[in-house]
């Protein structure tokens, strides 16, 4: 049974509301939705990063309302070189906690799902509205 746009909103206030604090992680396997199969990067500089600010941007007919980070989400320098890290998850801790939601990284130009290298001294980031959760 599928559930109403309105229903959907509804949770996904509850879970990423405005004061809601979650946590961003770098994937280098996504989780599946049972979060089992998870790797994060290694790095010993890595954690999760908290996020709070999540901005509506409303549906319309079938397409669903989401929530979008508002300013930067900015993990620490990398000590060492990170490579084909292909998503993010995030979660309700800061460590092991519950999986909310997870995605790839997406070629905004071609749909294309992409992986991210980084080097050592590098400063992984998301500008604002670069994550999206439905």
């Amino acid at each position: 049974m599928p559930l109403s746009n309105f229903t959907r909103n509804d949770i996904l206030d509850d879970i990423i509301g405005d004061a809601e604090t979650v946590y961003v992680a770098l994937c280098t396997v996504l989780p599946d939705f049972e979060d089992v199969g998870v790797v994060e990067l290694t790095d010993t500089n890595y954690a999760r990063v908290a996020h709070s600010v999540w901005a509506t941007v409303a549906g319309t007919g079938t397409v669903p309302t989401v929530r979008v980070n508002t300013g930067p989400i900015e993990f620490a320098e990398l000590l060492a070189a990170a490579n084909d890290v292909i998503g993010f998850a995030i979660y309700d801790a800061i460590t092991s906690g519950n999986l909310i939601a997870f995605g790839n990284f997406v070629d905004p130009l071609t749909d294309d799902l992409i992986s991210q290298d980084y080097e050592a001294g590098d400063v992984p980031r998301f500008l604002g509205g670069d994550l999206k959760v439905a």
